[in-house]
């Protein structure tokens, strides 16, 4: 949070509801500090750490029609 309060980038974050390892929390205060020219918490709702893994579909389904279209240039 110190070391990168602002970005010049997109920026999101994409967090597993019951991610242990990322203490959510945490996450969402950064996220509420961090400035960047787009910042978007998204959350993966039956996920933990690995929401790629465990919500494969929610996971690419969010790069490839919400993030990659907001960011392709």
């Amino acid at each position: 949070m110190k070391q990168a309060p602002i970005l010049k980038v997109p920026v999101y974050f994409m967090q597993g509801r019951y991610d242990y390892e990322i203490h959510n929390p945490l996450a969402e205060q950064y996220f509420n500090l961090l400035q960047a020219p787009t910042n978007e918490l998204i959350w993966i709702e039956n996920s933990a750490h690995l929401l790629n893994v465990e919500e494969n579909d929610k996971f690419n389904n969010c790069l490839i029609n919400q993030i990659l279209p907001a960011t392709y240039i």
